[in-house]
């Protein structure tokens, strides 16, 4: 579960990798948030009981002013 944030009138792509694996690549800007945040969850259940390697990147977009916040990063075990 992530919330996240643009820089205002600035915008990044969020990257979730598992594994190396890209899961989620997402624009973070004015148009993609609500209230100037972004709420995303990204199911993990195909690694469950597995040692995974989780990377959360802030990646250049090509534009200005691509800072990004971070509010809430957190791992949520949801039962099946």
């Amino acid at each position: 579960h992530l919330e996240v944030a643009n820089f205002p009138a600035g915008d990044w792509m969020l990257v979730v990798k598992a594994n190396n694996d890209a899961l989620l690549q997402q624009i973070v800007s004015d148009q993609t948030t609500t209230d100037g945040w972004l709420t995303v969850d990204v199911d993990l259940s195909v690694y469950a009981g597995q040692t995974t390697n989780l990377e959360l990147l802030n990646k250049a977009h090509g534009r200005s002013w691509q800072g990004g916040y971070w509010s809430v990063v957190a791992l949520i075990d949801k039962p099946a």
